[in-house]
């Protein structure tokens, strides 16, 4: 899956063996200030910064300086800088295991506001996860706060590139995406299964369950078929709401002791308290050895 890009104000500094090497190009070409600012479509002021190395350049401005001396751009040559301007964020411009369970509980879990985006989570260990992964994925640190007058906690990343990333490459297009979901590589599909179970679901001892209930009609709609693509046997219901003020639930539950199994090889869960109860239901006898065992005691 391909994500559309958004545009960052990424900030580097040159190096100064690299500068040298443009200045010496500059001197050969008998460039001045304004012959650049005109081939590059910068400002004049720009180039002289640029010439003097006198300050962080703009990766969008750069790029346009860059085309017109023999420089390749990387990170050798041009190091990152977080500025007050702008952070060093990295979007990825194709879907992954580690950002498609990123989208999974954000579907889940999570709210993209105008400046910051929020999970939420009663296990602190489980956001703990979350932030390494939004970490790796995209570069931006994130807090693990207590929500105020809950047993909840918020990770809040502040970001406003990340929030209009969300938005416009899941959020606004929620469809479309969900259908590019069901055609993903099975450790990609497992990923965004695995987030969404982490945000919404749940495991019963009692009634030997796993169960996953969401409101989102289009999640809900397409999640049975995304299941079944890791051949995961399940059951499906659709909760027709009385009450106006209550939403309607789509909810999947896994019953079997096949389910539980192949459950925990390609989806699981970050939580270590469902991790301890789903590998309860994977170890315990399922109930066809029960029986076989209760048989032959009694000599049937």
């Amino acid at each position: 899956m391909e994500f559309k890009d958004i545009f960052v104000k990424r900030y580097f500094r040159v190096t100064d063996k690299v500068n040298q090497l443009i200045k010496v190009d500059v001197v050969k070409r008998n460039l001045s200030k304004a012959k650049i600012s005109l081939l590059a479509d910068i400002s004049k002021s720009y180039a002289d910064h640029f010439i003097r190395n006198d300050r962080n350049f703009r990766e969008d401005q750069l790029q346009k300086i860059l085309s017109i001396f023999d420089v390749s751009f990387n990170f050798k040559n041009f190091i990152p800088v977080d500025t007050t301007q702008g952070k060093f964020i990295s979007f990825p411009r194709k879907s992954s295991p580690e950002s498609m369970q990123i989208i999974g509980y954000f579907l889940g879990d999570g709210t993209a506001q105008p400046k910051t985006v929020r999970f939420k989570d009663t296990a602190r260990d489980v956001l703990e996860i979350y932030q390494d992964l939004v970490r790796k994925v995209f570069a931006i640190n994130g807090r693990i706060v207590p929500q105020t007058g809950t047993r909840a906690y918020l990770l809040e990343v502040n970001s406003v590139c990340l929030s209009k990333w969300l938005r416009e490459n899941i959020v606004l297009r929620k469809k479309d995406f969900l259908r590019e979901v069901s055609r993903l590589p099975k450790r990609q599909l497992s990923a965004f299964l695995r987030g969404l179970f982490d945000a919404e679901g749940c495991v019963a001892i009692q009634s030997r369950q796993i169960r996953l209930g969401i409101t989102n009609r289009e999640i809900g709609k397409i999640l049975p078929a995304l299941i079944s693509k890791l051949a995961i046997p399940l059951t499906s219901l659709f909760i027709k709401r009385r009450e106006s003020s209550w939403k309607d639930v789509y909810l999947v539950s896994l019953n079997s002791y096949a389910s539980f199994d192949k459950f925990s090889e390609y989806i699981g869960f970050s939580s270590k308290e469902k991790r301890k109860r789903l590998e309860f239901l994977v170890h315990r006898e399922p109930k066809t050895k029960l029986m076989n065992k209760f048989n032959l005691c009694a000599g049937l």
